[in-house]
């Protein structure tokens, strides 16, 4: 984390590295947090769910191969409205699911106290 910040700021779309060999990608969470239109290929088995939740709230789009990431970045360019609504699309995803770790701990601090009680 944090080694593609200033990339992300920068870019008008973060194609997620790893995706297109057999290594199992890489995370997406910069990227939708600068809202970015994600890109990726079909090798993200190590961020399975992150992806399944991101392409299901159209904030991702998955490309078979460079010819099709190719097709996928001319299209985005030819329509930016398209870009602009994956994009946000990310930035909500994030927004909608940030807090998370204080939500961990609220729970476990809620179990050890019930337990601690018992």
């Amino acid at each position: 984390m944090g080694e593609l910040l200033k990339a992300y700021q920068l870019a008008d779309v973060a194609f997620i590295g790893g995706s297109l060999v057999d290594i199992g990608g890489h995370n997406a969470i910069e990227a939708a947090y600068f809202s970015k239109p994600i890109i990726t290929g079909p090798y993200i088995k190590n961020f399975q769910y992150l992806f399944d939740a991101l392409i299901e709230k159209q904030a991702a789009v998955v490309v078979k191969d460079n010819q099709a990431l190719v097709q996928q970045l001319i299209a985005w360019h030819k329509d930016p409205q398209e870009l602009s609504k994956v994009g946000c699309n990310a930035k909500t995803f994030i927004e909608n699911n940030k807090g998370a770790l204080d939500k961990m701990v609220a729970i476990i601090e809620s179990t050890l106290l019930s337990e601690a009680n018992h």
